[in-house]
């Protein structure tokens, strides 16, 4: 048997397994054949399901399945209705009142209202100590509470004015849940069993880590605004299975055991685009896959080494070598599709001349019998970990070495997994942090680089400071966009972020799978999809 028929006869054995074990699940009654339904593969699936907890590339695609929101983000960045048919907001920028929509249920038959969105809201936006529930990280900070007014109208009060509570709103863990999940203790609300919500699918069977079998949901007709149609989903089955290996996502797509896979290396795309199957690039609003640099590490405290990365490392020669034509470089630090990124490309740009320049005036002149630049006796060596997120992280880090070698930087590349990657990641020792992540609203960058929170650049920049602060309060585009030009300006001056290239959510289907989709936050949206005619997995 040859190398490929091997590892295909592998792939099958593997998901055979797991599709059979889809089939245990408890039937819904609904109109239609309620057999037919896609396998979907994904990386890893979490333990855990309470909200703040599953935003993960790959949970996140189950939850947008099952979990509506009050507002929707669509791919241009746009905020639109959902359960949410309109919104005010008060002169002095201090109260929010959402009109909800009528008609709509969880799925236990509960009603959804202004008063179970207004508990929802508190949850998110104040959590619960008592319960050890945290406030969801992408709630503005000045949250103040959310009281019902009537059945139809629920009011957010800020302490403060500013920007984001719509666009937090439209994210994949600020969901409606049913009372019964949100009274909860934590322990609870991890169990996706008891997960209840208004969204088109239900949970049907949990195999913890392995397996989620999902369920149509026979009464649904609350679509997003502008959805392609109104009622039931329609396709009647999603099973979710974990498998890890990449390559045995795409040989199990091409041999019938999956309909759908998440996550597909760059070096297949166009194998599998020639073979008729459909590949999904959900460019999601947020930064850019770069380099963040860490300042209370060796070496990168000193801007001129930060600025030698920066301007050698050659972002056309990792596309060239590594994706195909449908990948761009990075502009800023923000993907093109977030309003108010900026070209800065020119500022970045490669030039392995001046990197030389910059490490020769830091005093990184010696080299030792490997050819890497030293000084007082120290070799220049960095270190990093690959994404556990990112299919490709570790051989892109791999030419992006063989490009600072070059210079005489040693970036060595350390193994991570799952349990250990985020705790090592957070250590302030770490120079060189490998980074994408999608963004709710503008106001959670305070959260990410502010020197009061996680302050992945240890920076203690006060000028960042203020700039995160202006963003945060910013009441109107001709307040925000200035300020987020600086913001820009500022990281990349300093080298603290270090933009490559556009990233995407990238996904491939099966040819009989049409009309599959993603939100602006790359989550899947199963609701429009169909099947060809008596397509589809029947186990």
């Amino acid at each position: 048997m040859s190398p490929g028929k091997r590892v295909r006869a592998v792939a099958a054995m593997l998901l055979a397994t797991v599709v059979l074990a889809g089939c245990a699940g408890p039937a819904v009654e609904e109109p239609g054949d309620a057999g037919r339904g896609v396998t979907v593969l994904l990386g890893q699936l979490r333990g855990s399901w309470q909200q703040q907890e599953t935003s993960d590339w790959f949970s996140g695609q189950v939850w947008s399945q099952i979990v509506d929101t009050l507002l929707y983000r669509d791919k241009d960045g746009s905020v639109e209705p959902y359960l949410a048919r309109s919104w005010d907001v008060s002169p002095d920028g201090l109260r929010y009142s959402f009109h909800l929509r009528r008609g709509v249920t969880f799925s236990d038959g509960t009603r959804f209202d202004a008063r179970v969105a207004a508990d929802n809201l508190n949850l998110l936006g104040l959590g619960d100590k008592t319960r050890g529930i945290p406030r969801n990280a992408n709630m503005p900070q000045s949250f103040r509470s959310a009281t019902p007014v009537g059945d139809d109208t629920v009011e957010v009060t800020l302490e403060t004015p500013g920007n984001g509570l719509p666009e937090a709103l439209t994210g994949l863990t600020t969901g409606m849940l049913a009372e019964s999940t949100i009274n909860g203790s934590l322990e609870y609300q991890s169990d996706l069993a008891n997960v209840v919500a208004t969204g088109p699918y239900t949970v049907s069977s949990v195999d913890p880590e392995k397996q989620v079998v999902l369920r149509r949901r026979g009464d649904y007709d609350w679509p997003r605004a502008g959805a392609p149609h109104a009622g039931p989903a329609q396709i009647e089955r999603l099973t979710f299975n974990a498998l890890k290996e990449d390559g045995l996502r795409v040989r199990a797509l091409e041999a019938g055991q999956a309909d759908v896979i998440h996550y597909v290396e760059p070096t297949e795309e166009k194998r599998l685009a020639e073979a008729g199957y459909h590949l999904l690039y959900s460019k999601y609003l947020g930064a850019v896959y770069g380099l963040q640099l860490r300042l209370t590490a060796d070496h990168v405290g000193d801007v001129r080494v930060r600025r030698a990365v920066q301007h050698g490392l050659d972002r056309q020669d990792l596309l060239t070598t590594l994706y195909n034509e449908n990948w761009e470089p990075a502009h800023s630090i923000f993907q093109d599709n977030v309003e108010g990124t900026l070209d800065l490309s020119k500022e970045f740009a490669y030039d392995p001349a001046l990197a030389g320049r910059l490490l020769d005036e830091a005093g990184w002149t010696g080299r030792d019998g490997d050819g890497y630049r030293t000084r007082d006796g120290r070799r220049l060596s960095l270190y990093v970990y690959p994404s556990v997120y990112i299919t490709t992280s570790g051989t892109e880090l791999q030419l992006v070495a063989q490009q600072l070698r070059k210079l005489g930087i040693e970036l060595q590349i350390r193994g991570t997994d799952f349990n250990s990657y985020t705790t090592q990641t957070l250590s302030p020792k770490l120079p060189v942090y490998e980074i994408h992540w999608s963004m709710y609203s503008f106001t959670s960058l305070v959260s990410w680089w502010g020197s009061k929170k996680q302050n992945v650049f240890r920076a203690g920049n006060p000028t960042l400071d203020d700039l995160l602060a202006g963003i945060v309060a910013a009441s109107s585009p001709e307040q925000l966009h200035p300020l987020l030009a600086d913001l820009q300006r500022l990281l990349i001056d300093q080298a603290y972020f270090i933009p490559l290239h556009q990233i995407y959510e990238t996904f491939a289907t099966a040819p009989h799978v049409h009309g599959l989709d993603a939100t602006g936050l790359g989550r899947l949206v199963f609701y429009d999809a169909t099947l060809d005619a008596r397509q589809g997995s029947d186990s």
